[in-house]
């Protein structure tokens, strides 16, 4: 995120789900891209990978609305990068207008996720 300008509109937002609760979201009507869900499988965890990524998708949500854009969990792509931290991309009506950064962590049958965003140079908010 650029960090050079001050007047940049940023917004963050937080997300908890319960790990219990996400193998019934990786149905076939989840909020789920075919990617995360390649990445989800075969893991040991895969629950607490997708818990993760639904908090991701949900804290992204939030941060989005702090700046003025709408976005909904299918507009947004949590996946890993290369080096397995989670990188967000976002689809739809929000592709090309946000910069978003998220971090997940879980513990004690709980995803977490913090997600932060800032509008990219010459957006307007209707």
């Amino acid at each position: 995120m650029a960090s050079d300008s001050c007047a940049a509109v940023r917004g963050a937002g937080s997300a908890t789900v319960l790990v219990a609760d996400a193998g019934a979201l990786a149905c076939e009507d989840g909020p789920f891209t075919d990617c995360e869900l390649a990445q989800a499988s075969g893991r040991a965890e895969r629950d607490v990978y997708l818990a993760g990524r639904v908090a991701a998708k949900r804290a992204t949500c939030e941060a989005l609305a702090a700046v003025g854009l709408a976005a909904g969990m299918g507009d947004i792509e949590c996946v890993d990068a290369e080096s397995g931290a989670p990188t967000v991309r976002l689809l739809g009506p929000v592709a090309g207008r946000a910069d978003a950064k998220v971090s997940i962590t879980n513990e004690c049958g709980r995803a977490l996720a913090v997600a932060v965003c800032e509008l990219l140079p010459d957006v307007s908010i209707l």
